[in-house]
């Protein structure tokens, strides 16, 4: 968790430290529904794996704009945009599949 961090001033954080204590702030308020931008952007990797942990611990709606697929796999159902346009809305593994046929295509034709 992020108790480690309380008597540490904000300017020592690092930017994944923050976004940590960021989170529990508005985990304390018992929100209904969290709503995270690319919320593993700045985490290393043990923080991002605590992080997903505790996503899937968490007994709330979770709406995430991600990159990040691993992350992804842990949700119930994820849409992938293309150029502004639904293309997939399923289960992780068949909208991932999808993600991952459009960004293949696009490596290609660059």
């Amino acid at each position: 968790g992020a108790a480690h961090l309380a008597d540490r001033s904000a300017h020592s954080l690092s930017s994944g430290e923050r976004q940590l204590v960021a989170l529990a702030g508005v985990l304390v308020m018992n929100p209904a529904t969290l709503v995270l931008d690319e919320p593993t952007g700045t985490l290393d990797l043990v923080n991002t794996l605590r992080f997903t942990s505790l996503l899937a611990d968490l007994d709330l709606q979770v709406v995430a704009a991600s990159h990040d697929l691993d992350l992804l796999t842990g949700f119930d159902r994820v849409l992938v945009l293309d150029d502004g346009r639904l293309v997939a809305d399923d289960e992780p593994s068949v909208a991932l599949a999808t993600y991952r046929r459009l960004a293949s295509h696009a490596a290609v034709t660059g």
